[in-house]
């Protein structure tokens, strides 16, 4: 329903919006209001901001995959840890990685990033004072296995029962929409979430459905 709402609302909000950002760069290009470019770099922003809100929204409704590709989930992880603690205020988070042998399988290369991004920012804000990120892969059964564990605090009873609700969120800058995201990628995946979490620490298994491309094409998206 949530993602029905996005659609629908998307293009209404985006157009008037594309309209201000565009009016907004061309007045501070302008040398008369040199002053407060810093206003209209940060009005850029929000506005940025919102859009990509909306994005989100209409990716919970998406109900299939763009583009799925026989690929291999250890080449994205890398990808997506190539430089990702490069940034100075990442400097006291350390991340370690066991990626096994896993056969290739059928996913769409963009989502399954947003999903190893996303999960990887709730374990770094899952540890301000800093700590080790642990993501694995690895085989079960016919299953390719991502796991992405940290060493934050846990997640509480109450917050356990809400974890994929969209808007449900208990940081104070979050939109609430990263988590519910994941699960909305693994649905069109043919994916299954789990997690464990103790006060040391919270561990997410996504369980991606192995064998070949056809056999997975039987109930792709589905």
């Amino acid at each position: 329903m949530v993602g029905q709402v996005g659609v629908a609302v998307g293009h209404e909000i985006r157009n008037p919006l594309t309209t201000v950002r565009g009016f907004l760069q061309m007045l501070g290009s302008e040398k008369n209001y040199e002053g407060a470019r810093e206003y209209f770099s940060l009005m850029i922003e929000e506005i940025d901001k919102a859009d990509a809100t909306i994005s989100h929204l209409i990716n919970l409704a998406n109900n299939k995959t763009n583009n799925p590709e026989n690929l291999n989930l250890n080449n994205i992880v890398h990808e997506c840890l190539s430089g990702y603690l490069d940034q100075e205020r990442h400097s006291n988070i350390k991340i370690e990685t066991r990626l096994n042998d896993i056969p290739d399988i059928l996913i769409d290369k963009l989502e399954v990033r947003e999903l190893i991004e996303n999960l990887l920012i709730n374990a770094i804000e899952a540890m301000p004072d800093g700590g080790t990120i642990t993501v694995n892969t690895d085989t079960f059964d016919n299953e390719v296995l991502l796991i992405i564990q940290d060493q934050g605090t846990g997640i509480s009873i109450e917050a356990a029962k809400c974890i994929g609700t969209p808007f449900f969120t208990t940081k104070e800058t979050s939109a609430g929409l990263g988590l519910a995201i994941c699960y909305s990628i693994a649905r069109r995946h043919s994916a299954q979430i789990q997690f464990v979490s103790t006060p040391k620490g919270t561990k997410f298994i996504v369980y991606f459905p192995g064998g070949s491309e056809r056999e997975q094409k039987n109930g792709y998206g589905a």
